[in-house]
């Protein structure tokens, strides 16, 4: 607008800062004008290291706590320009620079993290960490060891068809009950209340040994995506913390009658923590280089978190984590979920409301900074600790479904690669994978597909028939 000045510095500093801005800014303008995208790194570098950034952001008056990356989205947002320089040009200093700046953001909470993510490890075992890594698909998981249940856990602040596809699917592939404690048949159709039918169906008795179904928001005021960490967090903090928890999104995912075996599929990554994947790396592309030595990743990179030995040419079908389904013990995603929330806080601000988080970017950042963690302890924490929860358990602290063994997203994805079983019901079998997952997750520029798999799963004498 004519006679305004909009103060670009403060923006990256966390001053009025919205996403949309800065991807209206980044994505839009630079990409068009490529003319601007070293004075925007002058003005990102000058926002991350200026000594005047608003202290707010700031976890303490200790500066070297946050790595003077007091802002994460500014560091982001150069990587995102260095990203876009380095496509253009194959400029392998921009790459070099870009990974340096996103390294250097990502490992800021190393010291003080690694402790408690250990701790947390050595403390959960939700099921058997000795199971071979080739499961059986042929015995059932409706039971886990003794004391233990298997909570399937959603957000949602209003009842959609989507969400009561999710429960009915859940509900025929796990025998859950609701949180109440009543059949996930008893929601009514068309109200956000439960009715209380268990008198009808006697199954209070049998709740504690259940597995169950948990749709967390109903009715509550959503405050962006940092809303469902809030939300898992506090409902995490009510169940045993060796007790399973598979976390999925509301409106996009269903669950496969595969999903009777998601114990075993859990315990054959022999990790505390697995998430889902996708084909491409969002919300930051540059994200990609960490993973795999790229032709374009130089080769001189100094990075704890990227391994030469590792090479793009043979990358699995979806190598790319998506935070729309994770599983752990609910003491591991506890301690996961309060890192996050550590994360946020020291270079965001508040997770609590703030429709500005992007909880996958932060997903992505507890991925990266733990992901070397099988056999050896966390930096900064007690290596005796480490060392016993590699040398007793053998597993690792996270891992990503890169195969679509066990969750699956269709973002990217053709959508004739998701074909509905005409002979083996409630079964989706992926043709980019090779897999029968036990969930897939219709995100983004999957939900065409996945809703042609919901109505096929819908249709009379299906699998999902009645489930609307």
């Amino acid at each position: 607008m004519s006679g305004t000045t909009f103060d670009l510095l403060g923006f990256f500093q966390g001053r009025n800062y919205s996403r949309f801005l800065n991807n209206m800014l980044l994505r839009g303008v630079l990409r068009d004008r490529p003319d601007l995208r070293l004075n925007a790194t002058r003005v990102l570098r000058c926002a991350l290291h200026n000594p005047h950034a608003s202290n707010r952001l700031r976890p303490s008056d200790d500066s070297s706590s946050s790595n003077n990356m007091h802002f994460v989205a500014a560091a982001y947002s150069l990587v995102d320009v260095l990203h876009q320089i380095a496509l253009a040009e194959t400029n392998e200093d921009a790459i070099l620079d870009a990974l340096a700046v996103l390294k250097a953001s990502i490992e800021a909470l190393l010291p003080e993290t690694g402790s408690s993510v250990a701790i947390s490890l050595s403390l959960q075992e939700p099921v058997d960490m000795k199971q071979d890594r080739n499961y059986d698909s042929h015995r059932t998981s409706h039971k886990l060891k003794a004391g233990n249940r298997l909570h399937v856990v959603t957000v949602a602040t209003e009842v959609r068809p989507e969400l009561k596809a999710l429960k009915r699917s859940v509900e025929l592939s796990l025998n859950t009950v609701d949180a109440a404690g009543l059949r996930m048949s008893c929601i009514d159709n068309d109200t956000t209340t439960n009715h209380d039918c268990s008198r009808a169906d006697g199954i209070n008795a049998d709740r504690e040994a259940s597995n169950t179904f948990t749709v967390l928001g109903l009715d509550e005021t959503w405050g962006g995506l940092g809303s469902k960490v809030v939300w898992l967090r506090k409902h995490l903090a009510t169940l045993p913390p060796q007790d399973l928890v598979v976390f999925t999104d509301a409106y996009d995912v269903l669950a496969t009658s595969a999903a009777a075996h998601t114990v075993e599929m859990f315990r054959s990554f022999h990790a505390a923590i697995v998430f889902g994947c996708e084909v491409e790396a969002a919300p930051d592309a540059a994200v990609a280089h960490f993973l795999c030595a790229r032709p374009s990743t130089p080769a001189s990179l100094p990075s704890l978190l990227h391994s030469q030995q590792d090479s793009c040419r043979d990358l699995p079908p979806l190598p790319h984590l998506n935070s729309g389904l994770f599983v752990g013990s609910a003491g591991a995603v506890l301690t996961m979920l309060d890192e996050v929330t550590r994360d946020v806080a020291a270079h965001h601000s508040s997770i609590a409301g703030n429709g500005d988080v992007d909880d996958q970017r932060f997903f992505w950042r507890f991925y990266l900074r733990h992901r070397h963690t099988v056999g050896k302890a966390f930096s900064g924490a007690d290596s005796s600790v480490g060392e016993t929860i590699a040398g007793k358990n053998g597993f690792a602290a996270v891992a990503l479904d890169t195969t679509g063994t066990l969750f699956h997203s269709f973002h990217g994805v053709n959508s004739d690669a998701l074909v509905v079983s005409d002979t083996a019901k409630g079964e989706i079998f992926s043709a980019l994978s090779n897999t029968t997952p036990a969930f897939v997750h219709g995100n983004a520029g999957g939900r065409t597909a996945l809703a042609r798999a919901t109505r096929a799963l819908q249709e009379p004498g299906a699998w999902l028939f009645g489930s609307l």
